[in-house]
């Protein structure tokens, strides 16, 4: 949670210099990313480059080279300071987390198998599932894992068809909803990529209780498409001081 509530900072400066203009908050994003690098959480950073990329690639036309030039620099400077500066705690943990670990080593923390067993509870109890908690009760309890770590298939654990098809049923409607952008495709854009983040976070580590933010963003994005622009109010007018 601590290094999805990091990217999610990142998102948010982001969403500031796009609404205000004001480049002061993008000055707090390499401490943000160097905050999710320290956390290790390997599935973060891969669905923040995910959602990093597909935002770049949809903007690419409203960018110019000089500015992803600019950016650019700027990203390999303060990549090049911080591993500069950074103490040696800090690239023992990169060395150990992402290059022996991840890459020499393979290591997913166990995560295939517990996959696995949530594939087969969905095969033990196809239509209904098991219930909510039902993978820990009957597995986790065993294994000493606490649930799936993938939002979708705890849901097939423990919904079985029905949950699968509810969920199906939800991100269909949401998407033609959002679809376009609605009346403020800027802002429906933002919380769309918020909710796409901890969406694709929820698929390497996530359970009920992590998916909240994505629901809630995803409320944001329906809102921002249907709610038509004139109902807000304009932000150069004052509101009346009532006595």
């Amino acid at each position: 949670m601590f290094a999805r509530i990091e990217v999610l900072g990142v998102i948010s400066a982001v969403a500031l210099f796009m609404l205000t203009g004001r480049i002061l908050p993008l000055l707090v994003i390499p401490l943000f990313l160097l905050a999710t690098v320290l956390s290790g959480s390997r599935g973060t950073l891969v669905a923040g480059a995910v959602v990093g990329f597909a935002a770049l690639l949809k903007l690419r036309h409203r960018l110019s080279g000089g500015a992803i030039a600019a950016a650019g620099l700027v990203a390999v400077v303060a990549v090049g300071a911080i591993w500069a500066l950074a103490p040696p705690e800090f690239t023992e943990l990169f060395q150990e987390r992402f290059v022996e670990q991840t890459v020499q080593e393979q290591y997913l923390s166990g995560r295939t198998d517990i996959w696995m067993a949530a594939v087969d509870m969905f095969i033990d109890h196809p239509l209904a599932g098991s219930g909510v908690d039902g993978f820990y009760g009957l597995v986790g309890v065993n294994q000493a894992v606490e649930y799936p770590h993938n939002y979708v298939l705890a849901v097939a654990a423990e919904g079985g068809t029905a949950g699968l098809g509810l969920l199906t049923a939800s991100i269909v409607l949401w998407t033609r909803i959002v679809r376009g952008g609605g009346a403020r495709p800027q802002l429906t854009g933002l919380a769309v990529a918020a909710t796409v983040f901890v969406a694709l976070s929820g698929l390497f580590s996530g359970d009920y209780y992590d998916s909240r933010l994505a629901w809630m963003f995803a409320g944001l994005a329906a809102a921002a498409a249907l709610v038509p622009a004139s109902v807000a109010p304009s932000p150069s007018r004052t509101p009346a001081v009532v006595s």
